[in-house]
């Protein structure tokens, strides 16, 4: 059987999550292999200081945590589309913070994705 070879990426900075830039993004690729194929997936978390995005409320992050599919677009134009896994508005001491994981769903934003 020919051995398959493709490259697993990972991207740390900015990007949209549904239209909304978040300023710190962590995507990676991973790949799972079974009997006679290879599983590549991809997931991530996005993080956002509260001061740097005033237009996502409480209710943006609880409607968009129960959306079925998200959308994840890198700077480079990259989309790939994923499930939310979590979302939170985290307080630590003076720093509030937006966050997002997702579990990325079909190509990723360096495969081709949307």
């Amino acid at each position: 059987m020919p051995e398959t070879t493709f490259s697993l990426h990972s991207y740390r900075g900015p990007a949209q999550i549904n239209g909304v830039d978040f300023a710190h993004v962590t995507i990676s690729e991973h790949a799972d292999s079974g009997v006679d194929t290879v599983i590549k997936g991809w997931e991530g978390s996005a993080k956002v200081s509260k001061t740097d995005a005033p237009t996502i409320t409480p209710e943006w992050m609880e409607n968009t945590a129960r959306k079925t599919v998200i959308e994840v677009q890198l700077p480079d134009g990259g989309t790939g589309q994923a499930y939310p896994t979590g979302a939170a508005h985290v307080q630590d001491g003076s720093l509030e913070y937006w966050t997002i994981d997702f579990t990325g769903i079909g190509p990723s934003p360096w495969d081709g994705g949307v």
